[in-house]
C-alpha cells in the first residue's frame, strides 16, 4: 500500500525543521540526498514517493528548493513549520478526551468501587450475624435422665 502524499510531505517538513534548527543558514544546511535518504529508509518510501512529497511542499509554499554548486538544499520555509505546528497542536487536541468521556469513565469507576464496597460490607453484616446468634438453650441432663412419674 502506498503511503499518501501528505504523510510523506509530514515526514520531510519534520526533517526539514530538525535540519533548521540544526543549522538556520540554508548555504550550511545538509543537501537534499543527506537530509532525505533517512527519511526514506525509515518509513520503507522510494524515490517517487519523495519526489512527489517535495513537488506538494513547494507548491503549497511550505518549502523551496535551492539549486547550489555543490548540489540541491530543501529549505523549510515559515508556513511550513506554521502548518507542523497547527497540525501537532489539532492531533494533541484529537487525543484529549471530551468532558462526556470523563463523566462516564468516572461513573463506570464509581459504580465498580460501589460494587466492591457492597460485598465487603455483606461480608461483614454477615459475619456479624454469625457471631450474635444464640446458641440453643442448654438441656438439663439431670432431668433427661431422670423417668418421668405418673
Amino acid at each position: 500500500m502506498a503511503t499518501p502524499i501528505e504523510q510523506t510531505a509530514i515526514w520531510i517538513l519534520e526533517a526539514l525543521r530538525e535540519e533548521r534548527r540544526r543549522e538556520p543558514d540554508f548555504h550550511k544546511c545538509k543537501l537534499e540526498g543527506e537530509l532525505l535518504t533517512p527519511v526514506r529508509d525509515k518509513h520503507g518510501l522510494c524515490d517517487a514517493d519523495i519526489s512527489e512529497a517535495l513537488v506538494f511542499l513547494c507548491r503549497q509554499r511550505y518549502a523551496d528548493i535551492i539549486k547550489m554548486p555543490s548540489g540541491r538544499v530543501v529549505h523549510i520555509l515559515n508556513l511550513g513549520i506554521e502548518y507542523l505546528d497547527a497540525r501537532k497542536a489539532a492531533e494533541a487536541e484529537e487525543r484529549k478526551w471530551k468532558r462526556s468521556e470523563k463523566i462516564a469513565l468516572a461513573s463506570f469507576i464509581l459504580s465498580v468501587v460501589s460494587f466492591f464496597a457492597g460485598i465487603h460490607v455483606g461480608e461483614r453484616a454477615s459475619k456479624k450475624q454469625d457471631t450474635k446468634q444464640t446458641p440453643p438453650p442448654p438441656t438439663n441432663s439431670a432431668a433427661a435422665t431422670v423417668p418421668k412419674q405418673p
